[in-house]
């Protein structure tokens, strides 16, 4: 491992998708209110996401209970500041570990660190986010068309 980068503790199943649960009621909240689509920078949680619209109807109902509406996953690259992190510890609390690990497990050192020093995250990188299904249609595999 480099100094970049460490291995995370084990992470269950329910603990990530209890995270998508509460990225998508943020965004629901922001569909509802014109705010800015939250950003996805953790690789892990995206690939949840990926996992769970697999399977339509479960991620249609899924998406329902918690954003109140049916949502895209949309393209939507980028690098920056993550906008939804004071909606988050609002909320929720305190960003768990898991949202600074990439696809692989592996956690972002620099960036898990900058957050629990400042409780900013100014320095992510993302590929998509979430849209409202109504606004940019789905797809038969679920993703925005």
């Amino acid at each position: 491992m480099t100094a970049r980068t460490t291995r995370a503790t084990r992470t269950t199943r329910a603990e990530l998708e209890a995270e998508l649960a509460r990225y998508l009621t943020i965004a629901g909240h922001r569909f509802a209110t014109g705010g800015e689509s939250p950003q996805m920078f953790s690789g892990l949680i995206d690939r949840v996401w990926h996992e769970k619209m697999q399977d339509p109807v479960a991620y249609a109902e899924f998406c329902s209970a918690h954003a109140g509406e049916p949502v895209a996953h949309h393209p939507a690259g980028g690098t920056g500041p993550v906008n939804w992190i004071p909606d988050y510890e609002r909320h929720f609390g305190t960003l768990p570990d898991l949202w600074f690990m990439g696809a692989d497990g592996v956690v972002d050192e620099p960036l898990r660190r900058e957050y629990h020093r400042t409780g900013a995250v100014t320095r992510a990188e993302w590929i998509c986010a979430p849209r409202p299904a109504r606004v940019v249609g789905l797809g038969d595999d679920g993703v925005a068309a």
